[in-house]
C-alpha cells in the first residue's frame, strides 16, 4: 500500500536532533551609510575592528566556550561562530533557547558600540555623528549543523561492510561539487566515517565519535551526552539551502524552537541528502519508503502530520516584517469595506439597537473610514452614505 508518511514522518522522540554548529553574520549597512555626510570606508573598517575586538575580548574573559568572533574586512561585517562546545542541550529546543540568549547579548553589544563608537580613532567626525541614526540589520544565518547520535548499543553494525543506504536528490548527484567519500582508520582499516552531498549546499556525514580528532571533543560529548560511544549523523547546511528554507535571518531561525518548524526543516534536509544505517528503526527509514505493509502502517499512521501550510504561514509571517523601508507601501485601512463586511455577516444577528450604536459610533468617528488619497486627506462623505444605505434591519 502507498506510504502516506513518505517524506513526511520525522521522529523527534526516539532519537532527538540537536544543533552542533551555527555561523551568524552581521553586515554593516554600507548602502544606507553612503548618503551620510562624511561617509568613508576606512572609518567603517576602524569601527568594525573596534567592535569585533571588544566583543571577542569580552567572550575571552567570560566562561562561555565555543564562540569565536572575527571581522570580515572584505565585505564589511562581523562573523560569529557558535561551535560544538557552545551547545549543551540534547535537543534543538534547548539549543535554540541558549543560542537566542547569547545572540541577543552580542547584538546588544553591537548596538552599544553604534551609540558609543571609538570616536578618538574615527577620521571624519561628521560621519560619526550620523552613525547612530542608521537602523542596523539583525544577524544573517550563514551555516548551521543539525545532528543526532546513533548509540552503539543500538547500532552495533555501524558502517561495516558498506551496509548503509544513501538517499540523494538528483540535483545533488549531478552537481560537480558532489562528494561521496569513505573514511578509514589507517591502522585497523576500519570504516570510521562516510560523507555524501554538495559541500556548497547540504552534506550528510556519519562518523564514529571515538575517532573525532577535535580538541576536547570527547570530553564535551561525555559532558553533554554522558558518553562518546556513538555514531554521529550530521547534516551541514550552507547559505543557499538556508535561504531556500526561509530561515536565513535570525528571527526565522529561532523559530526552530517550534516542533512543527523543526519537522519541516529536517524533512526538507533529509529529502536533499540522507544516510540510512543498517540498524535504523522503521520510524527513521520509513521516511524514504514509497510503499509499506499494513502492519507497519497501522503502528505509524497516527503520527502522520501536515507540515506545509502551518509552518510556511509561521515563517512567511516573520519574513514579511523585514521589508526595507523603501519597499514598503503605505496602506490605508479600508473602514468602509470592513464595516460593510460586518453588515453582511451580522445583519441577521444584531438588533436594531445594536445597529443604531454602530451607526452612532461611525458618525462620531468618521476618520476611521477610508481616506481619499489627496494632499488634504479628507474623509469621503459619499462612502459614509453608501455604508448607511447598505444597512438593512431584519
Amino acid at each position: 500500500m502507498k506510504n502516506k508518511l513518505f517524506h513526511k514522518h520525522i521522529d523527534l522522540k526516539d532519537n532527538s536532533y540537536f544543533l552542533d554548529y551555527v555561523q551568524l553574520y552581521f553586515k554593516l549597512p554600507i548602502e544606507d551609510l553612503k548618503p551620510l555626510e562624511g561617509f568613508n570606508l576606512e572609518d567603517c573598517k576602524i569601527w568594525l575592528k573596534f567592535t569585533a575586538n571588544n566583543i571577542s575580548n569580552d567572550i575571552s574573559r567570560s566562561n562561555v566556550q565555543g564562540v569565536r568572533v572575527l571581522q570580515d574586512k572584505l565585505h564589511y561585517g562581523i562573523k560569529f561562530y557558535f561551535e560544538g562546545k557552545f551547545f549543551r542541550g540534547i535537543n534543538i529546543r534547548e539549543d535554540i533557547t541558549r543560542l537566542k540568549k547569547y545572540t541577543q547579548k552580542y547584538y546588544n553589544e553591537i548596538l552599544h558600540h553604534q551609540y558609543n563608537p571609538n570616536s578618538w580613532e574615527i577620521n571624519n567626525k561628521k560621519f560619526l555623528n550620523h552613525l547612530c541614526g542608521i537602523e542596523f540589520p539583525k544577524f544573517f544565518v550563514s551555516r548551521f549543523d543539525i545532528a543526532q547520535n546513533c548509540y552503539k548499543k543500538y547500532y552495533p553494525k555501524g558502517l561495516e561492510n558498506n551496509n548503509w543506504d544513501t538517499y540523494c536528490h538528483s540535483g545533488i548527484e549531478k552537481s560537480r561539487n558532489c562528494v561521496d567519500t569513505i573514511f578509514n582508520d589507517r591502522r585497523s582499516q576500519k570504516q570510521t566515517g562516510y560523507t555524501v552531498g554538495n559541500p556548497k549546499y547540504v552534506t550528510c556525514k556519519v562518523y564514529d565519535k571515538m575517532y573525532d580528532k577535535e580538541e576536547f571533543a570527547l570530553d564535551h560529548a561525555l559532558m553533554r551526552f554522558g558518553t562518546y560511544k556513538f555514531w554521529r549523523r550530521e547534516w551541514r547546511i550552507q547559505k543557499k539551502k538556508i535561504k531556500s528554507l526561509k530561515i536565513n535571518h535570525i528571527e526565522e531561525f529561532l523559530l526552530l524552537k517550534n516542533t512543527q518548524v523543526q519537522k519541516h526543516v529536517i524533512s526538507s534536509i533529509r529529502k536533499t541528502v540522507d544516510i540510512v544505517m543498517a540498524n535504523d528503526s522503521t520510524s527513521y527509514n520509513i521516511f524514504h519508503f514509497t510503499h509499506i505493509d499494513r502492519n507497519v502502517w497501522q503502528s505509524l499512521k497516527d503520527d502522520s502530520i501536515n507540515l506545509s501550510k502551518r509552518v510556511k504561514l509561521l515563517i512567511s509571517g516573520r519574513h514579511a516584517q523585514r521589508k526595507a523601508i523603501s519597499d514598503r507601501k503605505v496602506m490605508f485601512w479600508d473602514g468602509v469595506a470592513n464595516l460593510v463586511g460586518i453588515a453582511n455577516n451580522y445583519r441577521h444577528r444584531w438588533t436594531q439597537q445594536q445597529w443604531i450604536q454602530c451607526v452612532d459610533s461611525l458618525l462620531k468617528e468618521p476618520d476611521r473610514l477610508e481616506f481619499i488619497k489627496d494632499s488634504n486627506s479628507h474623509v469621503d462623505i459619499n462612502k459614509v452614505k453608501e455604508f448607511l444605505a447598505h444597512i438593512k434591519y431584519r
